[in-house]
């Protein structure tokens, strides 16, 4: 997936409770760091399941082994009670998501998610709003919810 846009994300959800990525195309990737390099594309709401509360985006990442982007999701503000999940999203405009059937300790605030290598192993690596993690070992396959 050779992309040439940059992905901003909103942590306050802007349309009807669902979060929104907000797409920038880099229109010369060799060229200078400055606004005039970039432009702004029309903003991808994502279908997320429906939560008590709004939700918006903690993290995002690009996973170029599975030609996709992990999506983490929650409470968009402090008083938000809803809950934190974990998507695939093929970066498609049509914002279509799938959850994986994963749970967030209840004192977890996941904040972001990056592939690493950790002792010559690969795993995703979840981060904490409170400075915690969790490792996920890449030979361990996540389920998707409905996924049997």
């Amino acid at each position: 997936m050779a992309y040439q846009r940059l992905s901003a994300t909103s942590r306050v959800s802007a349309n009807r409770g669902k979060p929104l990525i907000l797409p920038v195309k880099v229109e010369d990737l060799a060229g200078a760091w400055t606004t005039g390099n970039l432009e702004a594309q029309p903003p991808i709401q994502l279908s997320v399941e429906a939560t008590p509360d709004e939700q918006g985006i903690r993290g995002l990442s690009n996973e170029q082994d599975r030609d996709a982007f992990l999506v983490i999701t929650g409470k968009s503000i402090s008083d938000s009670k809803a809950p934190f999940a974990l998507y695939e999203w093929s970066g498609i405009a049509d914002g279509a998501m799938r959850r994986f059937n994963v749970r967030f300790a209840k004192k977890m605030k996941p904040e972001g998610i990056a592939r690493g290598t950790i002792g010559g192993k690969s795993a995703l690596v979840i981060v904490d709003d409170n400075g915690g993690f969790q490792v996920v070992w890449a030979d361990r396959q996540l389920p998707f919810v409905g996924a049997s």
